[in-house]
């Protein structure tokens, strides 16, 4: 059950403490220029905002931050004519990967540079994030760009998707298509699970505009759901996650779902 809550103005209602973010709510926030303060996002929010993700491929990305030093960074030659080069930008073996295998029930998904977008917000690496994007269109860049400004001068903090996320993500994921239809894209059905997931993993508060997203963790978990007037917020308790019981968290692996891993290069 919703509960519905006095509604203040959009500048206000997006100053937060310690909560966890989704990708419509916090693009409603940049386009507001709203005051957010002590905002956390996934590292799965950071590159839907930021447009990493390429939404024709479940493998591939449309850029890669690398996991690399400002230091470290500064000693490559990686530009020419103090212009970065398409020839040079980095690749995906520069940053961790996460490769999701459904057993053929869905397709298998790599997430690509959870670590290395979070290291570029959490400790601002603009040299880092300008290789990346150095071979985007110019109108993709300007507002990619400003979009990450906008994160690193609100202060947001980023967490990156590790295994225990994934694995949790899985087990979700298994108790959520028994009751829910997959969306059409199954990238934003499993990327709104690892962001809830994030929050369930953190004990955080999330906030978003996804009703159904809402439900769902309304019958999963009991918290509560506060409605307001741009979404609403799932308020977990310490117990939370002890109410994913032994039969639900192992469903998914009697299927054959599994999460690897792989390191970046390290330069």
């Amino acid at each position: 059950m919703l509960l519905k809550l006095p509604c203040a103005d959009a500048a206000e209602i997006l100053k937060v403490e310690q909560m966890l973010l989704d990708t419509q709510v916090i693009s409603a926030s940049w386009k507001q220029h709203a005051p957010i303060t002590d905002a956390c996002v996934s590292s799965v929010t950071a590159k839907e905002f930021l447009e990493i993700y390429d939404r024709a491929s479940f493998k591939h990305d449309k850029y890669y931050i690398p996991i690399i030093s400002n230091r470290h960074f500064h000693g490559l030659n990686v530009s020419h004519g103090g212009k970065f080069t398409r020839e040079r930008r980095p690749s995906a073996h520069l940053c961790d990967k996460l490769i999701v295998d459904f057993n053929r029930d869905y397709p298998t998904l790599v997430e690509h540079g959870s670590k290395s977008v979070s290291l570029s917000i959490n400790q601002p690496r603009r040299g880092n994030f300008n290789w990346a994007t150095s071979h985007l269109s110019n109108s993709l860049k300007r507002r990619v760009t400003g979009r990450y400004n906008y994160m690193v001068s609100r202060g947001v903090k980023c967490l990156a998707v590790n295994s225990g996320i994934l694995d949790l993500s899985m087990a979700l994921l298994y108790d959520f298509e028994r009751t829910y239809n997959i969306k059409e894209n199954f990238r934003n059905s499993f990327n709104d699970i690892m962001i809830l997931s994030t929050a369930v993993h953190y004990g955080m508060p999330l906030r978003t505009e996804d009703s159904l997203l809402a439900r769902f963790s309304a019958q999963k978990f009991g918290g509560m759901i506060a409605e307001q007037k741009t979404g609403v917020i799932i308020d977990f308790d310490s117990t939370l996650r002890r109410s994913l019981g032994r039969k639900e968290s192992k469903g998914y692996i009697h299927r054959g779902w599994r999460v690897a891993m792989r390191k970046s290069l390290q330069l």
